[in-house]
């Protein structure tokens, strides 16, 4: 295992051998054997036969230099004698092949000086969240801060203090028992590095939701969130599912995301992350489907957003997370949520939520329903309000006059919307000019 740097690498000892940092880049060599199944049994093949493989990943942090992922592209090229497969790995995006090679003792650090703090006696607290809940797929992914409100119900999350030689294992009263087994063997795993780094011994405590002493107080600041009846709401009881909405095709089509390590029979209290949904170009539309509510994400627009293509595409999202719900049932409600006002709610939904966007007024939005988007979306607004500046951002600037009621625009246009478009383009924009609506 090497870690790449801008213009050379460094080969990590074994001890750190599964150990990620988000601004790094890492290659992995893995060699494997092939074999073949014969009437239900298993035989190796034969060494001398050319079984042996190799196969390079090479692993990107999601805040690595894209000088350093350069780098790690190239280095596997370079390293790669054997001409075996090459594979890109995007930190969140590892698959089960990968995670299997770390048997469960994989660990991601967000940040470069948290993750020095375990080289040194750093009196520094950090938590980490459990991802995947698959034997011999599940790894442990430090959260950018140490807050209580991280602490949700529905999981295990591992808090370790430094300075007092303690990790703390804590599970949620609703927590499956396949994510307190992982969290519990991951405990272990990251003890035995912790006391062979720093050269003392560690303890595990494991603590259950609502017997937090004053000890894991003391380390977390903040009492454990409770999740607010709307939090519990929006969740369900059967798991998520993401949904990506497009129109690059020239109509509107929903691509459902799926998370990595899946199973059948096992349900990820957290398959996705706010990554899923900001690492696409923005604008972005995605759905999210739990078993009790249908939430449509709208993502922010840019100054080469196409509006009427963008306002289009949001009428025909919002009408199909309302025809999804129906056929459902009907009894879902449809709420929608805007990029940078996701209130707390919404936010609870992922294992941690890090770069929010405030109002510049400082207040978040909360949840509204799809019949209050599309009444915005459609609404007619007075002459006053489309010459004013900055317009509502469910307002197409090249199509203002269609805004107006029919009484107003006869006034401003000084005649009747089936006279205008009668009139060619070239007059119709001398019209709009004239009222101010161009």
């Amino acid at each position: 295992m090497l870690m790449c740097q801008e213009s050379s690498y460094t080969e990590l000892p074994m001890d750190r051998h599964g150990e990620f940092c988000s601004l790094d880049a890492y290659v992995i060599r893995w060699g494997y054997q092939l074999s073949h199944l014969i009437d239900g049994a298993k035989f190796e093949m034969n060494r001398s036969s050319g079984s042996i493989r190799c196969c390079y990943f090479f692993w990107q942090g999601e805040h690595c230099s894209v000088t350093e992922k350069t780098a790690s592209a190239l280095l596997t090229v370079e390293l790669d004698k054997e001409r075996g497969p090459q594979i890109r790995v995007p930190q969140y995006k590892e698959p089960p092949v990968f995670l299997q090679l770390f048997d469960g003792k994989m660990v991601v650090y967000h940040e470069r000086s948290l993750f020095d703090a375990f080289e040194a006696s750093s009196s520094q607290s950090t938590m980490f969240t459990i991802r995947s809940c698959v034997e011999n797929e599940f790894y442990i992914l430090q959260l950018p801060d140490l807050n209580g409100r991280w602490l949700q119900s529905v999981s295990s999350f591992i808090i370790v203090s430094p300075g007092g030689d303690r990790l703390f294992v804590w599970h949620g009263s609703d927590s499956a028992s396949s994510i307190c087994e992982a969290a519990t063997k991951c405990a272990n795993s990251l003890r035995q590095r912790l006391s062979a780094r720093l050269q003392r011994d560690f303890k595990i405590t494991t603590i259950q939701d609502g017997e937090e002493d004053d000890l894991l107080l003391d380390v977390v600041e903040t009492k454990p969130h409770c999740s607010s009846p709307l939090a519990a709401l929006l969740r369900g009881q059967l798991g998520m599912r993401l949904f990506q909405l497009s129109s690059v095709t020239g109509q509107l089509v929903a691509t459902e995301l799926l998370e990595p390590w899946r199973k059948t029979g096992i349900c990820n209290p957290f398959p996705f992350l706010q990554y899923d949904l900001y690492s696409v170009p923005q604008p972005s539309l995605f759905l999210i489907c739990t078993s009790t509510a249908v939430i449509l994400w709208v993502g922010k627009s840019n100054i080469d957003t196409n509006v009427s293509r963008w306002l289009r595409d949001r009428k025909l999202a919002l009408q199909s997370a309302l025809d999804y719900a129906a056929h459902c049932g009907g009894k879902q409600p449809v709420f929608v949520v805007k990029a940078g006002y996701e209130p707390e709610p919404f936010q609870q939904l992922f294992p941690f939520w890090e770069k929010a966007l405030r109002p510049h007024n400082g207040v978040m939005e909360s949840l509204c329903t799809a019949e209050e988007e599309m009444s915005n979306l459609t609404r007619q607004y007075t002459l006053d309000e489309l010459q004013s500046k900055p317009l509502p951002d469910s307002v197409d600037p090249s199509r203002l006059e269609t805004y107006l009621s029919d009484g107003e625009f006869a006034v401003a246009m000084g005649m009747d919307r089936d006279k205008f478009n009668k009139l060619p383009h070239w007059r119709q924009l001398d019209a709009k000019r004239a009222a101010g609506l161009f």
